[in-house]
């Protein structure tokens, strides 16, 4: 017997959305959504002390970013709110290359959904990088030296104290308000 071909894979968000992973729609991409998935999502594959949330960790890197780029700062692990993360060892291994193609298309929706270039800048990507290093110093323990080594940049001066999730979605909703209200999102 052949195995079926899966053509949808619905989830639905706690605004009652139904998202296809597999084919998602631009429109079924919501804020809110985004938000509170990643206020639940916790950063380092959960191995870590306490609770530091992907909305926190895309907060610090919109605000690392030229204003131009911000709101893709804020949204750059936005595919992370429907799908969760996955350790990056294990992301980038070829047992998972059905994660990426979906992870990609839900980023494609994301960009569509709210009027940003395909691609991620690349001032996304270091203040990613300093994020990261920022994480290993305050998160896991690391000194700043250590932390540059693993991430390939420099903490930030200012620790992380991570907050609850309700504290997250909101710190990330309002720097959303903030950013498309000041007209930001470009």
């Amino acid at each position: 017997m052949e195995p079926s071909i899966v053509n949808s894979i619905f989830v639905e968000t706690v605004s009652g959305q139904s998202i296809d992973l597999l084919s998602p729609a631009p429109n079924h991409i919501h804020i809110i959504d985004v938000a509170h998935g990643l206020a639940l999502e916790c950063r380092w594959y959960n191995q870590i002390r306490e609770l530091y949330s992907v909305a926190q960790h895309s907060v610090m890197v919109s605000m690392l970013v030229p204003p131009e780029h911000a709101l893709w700062g804020l949204l750059h692990d936005a595919s992370e709110a429907y799908i969760g993360d996955v350790a990056r060892p294990l992301k980038q291994s070829p047992l998972l290359t059905g994660y990426r193609m979906i992870e990609a298309g839900l980023m494609r929706a994301v960009s569509i959904r709210f009027s940003l270039n395909m691609e991620v800048p690349a001032s996304v990507k270091v203040a990613d990088k300093v994020a990261l290093a920022t994480e290993f110093r305050d998160l896991r323990g690391d000194s700043a030296d250590v932390a540059y080594g693993k991430a390939g940049a420099m903490p930030v001066a200012q620790r992380i104290v991570p907050v609850s999730s309700e504290t997250a979605r909101r710190l990330f909703l309002n720097r959303y308000r903030e950013i498309t209200s000041r007209g930001l999102a470009l």
